[in-house]
């Protein structure tokens, strides 16, 4: 089972899923994306949509999808 979150930064909205073990881990994993997305909200908003997906996966292996959409609703995805 997947749970997951959404985090911004100003040109992008990015959701991000990971397997679920069902207890507060699942919290600190929302945080631990979030904080990374908006103290790096600059340098993503520089890159383009799959570039910044790219970034987001590569920085967190165990996520299993992350969607990248910007407001123009164009949409880079990665799925492990």
């Amino acid at each position: 089972m997947l749970t997951g979150g959404k985090g911004k930064t100003n040109n992008y909205s990015v959701t991000f899923w990971w397997p679920t073990e069902g207890d507060r881990r699942d919290f600190a994993m929302h945080g631990r994306v979030g904080t990374w997305l908006s103290q790096n909200a600059r340098v993503l908003d520089k890159k383009g949509a799959p570039e910044c997906c790219r970034l987001v996966a590569e920085e967190f292996p165990e996520l299993a999808s992350v969607e990248v959409a910007d407001h123009q609703n164009r949409m880079a995805r990665f799925t492990r």
